[in-house]
């Protein structure tokens, strides 16, 4: 494996993750992860790599401080004309030892990677609840990884809305194309391709990539461009306009409300284009505001956190009768 940059490389990195390396080692370690996104991303692979090696028996086994100690002891025993060779020949093969346990974990990560379960959106129930009881809503072509002893990690291909479980002492950490969101407890949606966009409706994020790292707060969103790297980063929310509508379509009267409420509404096709006129106060909430537009276009819909479905069966299922 190649050298980082700032004089960092493995053979640091493993002795700061297998505690045995020196204050000095683990201060100059810490400070190199902290100067950038680059050595964190690198980081937090190697560290993997580590920990994947670890759950191990065969690795477990090792003692490569003990080893270390044992070498040392031989080594004062030798014949100083001997030493200069006995240290070369002893120092490769710990640190080949040392490689080859990086080398591993890097093998077992990457080709021999824990069972994964994935989940793929289902028009029947696009809501997929994680151990931890937060809950991810697929949108169509959306597919959530995640391993089958589940650690709060996900990787996540194409759209979702993200609705986050608080848990202070474990982040959530949600992998994209090149990039990351880590989050506490919040709500969010992310479109995830060679373009990512992030949507904050609740609570706090961080999304980090190669080149930025950037703190979300309500209201804001992100895009990222994968391949020349920029970012975008904007408000969204929109609380100044009023809720007066004369033949506006459904779809906008909801982008609204998603604007100036910061909750996803899920929207049925069926009725995006129907018109709606009315006018609503400032004071009126968006359970209020539903109740109204749900019984002039004859919609049912549920708020779960700050994710609304809207659901059109009762238009389906309406016989020629009711209609009259």
């Amino acid at each position: 494996m190649n050298k980082n940059r700032l004089n960092i490389n493995d053979r640091q990195l493993f002795e700061y993750l297998n505690s045995t390396a020196s204050e000095t080692e683990i201060r100059q370690v810490e400070e190199w992860i902290g100067q950038g996104n680059e050595h964190k991303l690198y980081f937090e692979k190697f560290k993997k790599s580590f920990e994947t090696a670890d759950s191990y028996e065969w690795y477990q086994s090792i003692n490569v401080q003990q080893k270390w100690e044992e070498f040392k002891v031989l080594s004062d025993k030798q014949k100083p004309k001997n030493k200069v060779r006995f240290l070369a020949s002893n120092s490769l093969k710990i640190a080949a030892s040392i490689l080859l346990i990086i080398a591993a974990g890097y093998f077992i990560y990457f080709f021999t990677k824990p069972a994964t379960i994935t989940y793929e959106y289902a028009e029947i129930n696009p809501a997929v609840k994680l151990p931890d009881s937060s809950i991810v809503y697929l949108q169509p072509g959306a597919k959530l990884t995640v391993n089958k002893r589940f650690n709060r990690e996900a990787h996540l291909e194409g759209e979702a809305f993200f609705s986050i479980s608080k848990d202070p002492q474990h982040i959530f950490m949600l992998g994209l194309n090149q990039s990351q969101v880590q989050v506490l407890g919040t709500s969010f949606n992310v479109k995830a391709g060679a373009k990512i966009e992030v949507k904050l409706y609740e609570g706090k994020v961080r999304f980090l990539s190669e080149t930025d790292t950037i703190i979300l707060q309500p209201g804001q969103e992100i895009a990222y461009n994968t391949q020349n790297k920029s970012v975008v980063n904007e408000q969204f929310d929109d609380t100044k306009t009023k809720l007066q509508f004369s033949g506006v379509s459904f779809g906008s009267v909801c982008e609204l409300l998603e604007k100036k409420f910061l909750y996803k509404i899920q929207l049925s096709g069926e009725i995006t284009d129907e018109k709606v006129t009315g006018q609503f106060t400032s004071g009126e909430s968006i359970d209020e505001i539903f109740q109204v537009l749900s019984k002039t276009l004859e919609f049912s819909y549920s708020i779960n956190n700050r994710y609304i479905t809207i659901k059109t069966e009762t238009i389906k299922n309406k016989s020629p009768d009711e209609n009259n």
